[in-house]
């Protein structure tokens, strides 16, 4: 019997019977589970790898990216073919406790004594109680990239997966979305009973994304260490980590902090998972399940991934005016956030608390004098986990109506520093497709190289937009601390409509 866990689609907010509606073990309510039986594999690419050490986690609990508890005392490495099977080797501490698994070092492939420092993987595996004597657990780049698009914001180094009390519920919903991206018991994208293109009545995963992400890391762990050239590059690319798992897990994190073409270029020719990317996204390497196409005609969102408190808008595919104001956006069934309109088809929103992770449909109704009419146009919002906000743009998302040809007004927006230390900023940065119609306001923006403890300073952008079209970009800031110990990121949705 499979997990019943891994062929939910995210469209809700009921976790609670999926993966517990803490999913952590400090709500103790059932007693353990003892003398269980799994089986997996761990491969590098399609090569086995001999020699691993595999450890089995109970997610931390004392805080986000908090320590976990290794459930085998001690832990066990992989045989020849690259199995291994754990028999009355570990105790669930709760059947509702979240548990991952993963693989460190060992031999991919390669001659006799091999050993790959670099090599990190991991599978996200939901709840201990889910798991059965029939589990059959795969680990590879597949598995790793989908745990760590998934949990990225409750990840710390090198192996940590954890979250506060208040954030039991999100870490839930991020193992449901690992789970989306990637099959365990099968080892490939996407997850069980998902599917990769959108349609009408469904989301995809971006599969072919996860694949050429999957490469990219095997092309460092089917080498025989991390001094390797494809190793080198990697890390380099990366923020300096030392094995592959922090390396897409700092990727993900913070997906457009990093160099999309020259992480691309690092797959190889014959790689291993298919199929993949033919070009290097543009872009960034983030992964989101994609939204369903059956949407309003009438509306867009800008962007359809969000989290709560960020910032979207409600754009329209005409000229003219749909809405009247004052406007009113449903997000779900109940939940509602406000936003007055802001020009001609331009709608602003907050995501509320309380918004389930996943995909969720949103209206848009009009009103005028107070009286909602019944007139009301749908719309999809992707809605994950909340990144790390040591440094944020505030708000996320600035969104236009130009004239094309013409030089529009400027918009503006924070970088927040919500640690207690100096970080040093970078000259933001306008990346992605429409990047040409954006132009940052050096003059009036207020940031300069060090941004202190608690403070923010001010960045303003024009934009000019070149077409009669719907053009998208990215603003980015780096960061690092004052010690120069800790990177920081924090990117921005820019947005625009030209017009005739």
């Amino acid at each position: 019997m499979k997990p019943f866990w891994v062929s939910y689609v995210v469209l809700a907010a009921a976790t609670c019977g999926l993966v517990g509606c803490s999913g952590l073990a400090s709500n103790v309510t059932a007693a353990p589970v003892t003398a269980l039986q799994l089986s997996g594999s761990v491969h590098g690419g399609q090569q086995p790898v001999s020699g691993a050490t595999i450890q089995l986690y109970a997610v931390g609990i004392t805080g986000d990216g908090s320590a976990p508890t290794p459930l085998l005392t001690p832990s066990i490495q992989t045989n020849a073919a690259g199995g291994f099977i754990l028999t009355g080797l570990y105790t669930c501490p709760d059947p509702n406790a979240l548990v991952y698994m993963t693989a460190t070092g060992g031999n991919p492939g390669l001659a006799a004594g091999t050993n790959n420092p670099a090599l990190g993987l991991m599978t996200a595996l939901g709840t201990c109680g889910s798991l059965t004597p029939s589990t059959f657990i795969h680990i590879n780049e597949v598995t790793t990239v989908a745990a760590a698009a998934g949990l990225a914001p409750f990840i710390t180094a090198p192996f940590n997966i954890g979250a506060s009390p208040a954030n039991a519920s999100a870490l839930a919903a991020a193992f449901l979305n690992a789970a989306t991206y990637a099959n365990f018991a099968s080892g490939t994208a996407p997850g069980a009973g998902q599917f990769a293109d959108a349609t009408l009545a469904g989301q995809g995963v971006p599969v072919s994304t996860i694949n050429t992400l999957a490469n990219i890391l095997a092309a460092c762990v089917n080498t025989a260490s991390g001094s390797s050239t494809t190793c080198t590059q990697l890390f380099a690319l990366t923020g300096s980590p030392s094995n592959t798992l922090s390396a897409i897990v700092a990727l993900e994190k913070n997906p457009a902090a990093y160099d999309t073409a020259s992480l691309y270029a690092l797959a190889a020719a014959n790689a291993p998972f298919q199929p993949t990317l033919t070009t290097a996204p543009n872009g960034d390497f983030g992964i989101a399940v994609i939204v369903p196409t059956g949407g309003s005609n009438a509306v867009r969102v800008i962007p359809t991934t969000v989290y709560e408190g960020s910032a979207f808008w409600v754009a329209s595919n005409t000229s003219n005016c749909l809405y009247q104001s004052p406007t009113i956006i449903q997000i779900g069934n109940s939940s509602y956030a406000t936003g007055g309109t802001q020009g001609c088809g331009r709608i602003y929103g907050i995501v509320p608390a309380g918004i389930p992770f996943g995909i969720v449909t949103g209206k848009v109704f009009t009103s005028s004098g107070g009286q909602t009419y019944n007139i009301h146009y749908p719309y999809y919002l992707n809605v994950v986990p909340k990144p790390d906000t040591s440094i944020a743009f505030s708000p996320t998302t600035l969104y236009w109506i130009g004239t094309a040809g013409a030089k529009g007004y400027q918009l503006g927006t924070d970088i927040v520093n919500h640690t207690n230390a100096d970080i040093t900023l970078s000259a933001p940065v306008i990346s992605g497709g429409g990047a040409s119609n954006f132009v940052i306001d050096t003059t009036n923006s207020t940031c300069t190289t060090t941004l202190p403890a608690g403070s923010n300073c001010h960045v303003f952008v024009f934009f000019n937009p070149t077409t009669p079209s719907l053009v998208q970009g990215s603003l980015t800031v780096t960061g690092t601390s004052a010690a120069q110990t800790k990177a920081f990121y924090a990117t921005a949705v820019l947005a625009g409509t030209g017009m005739n």
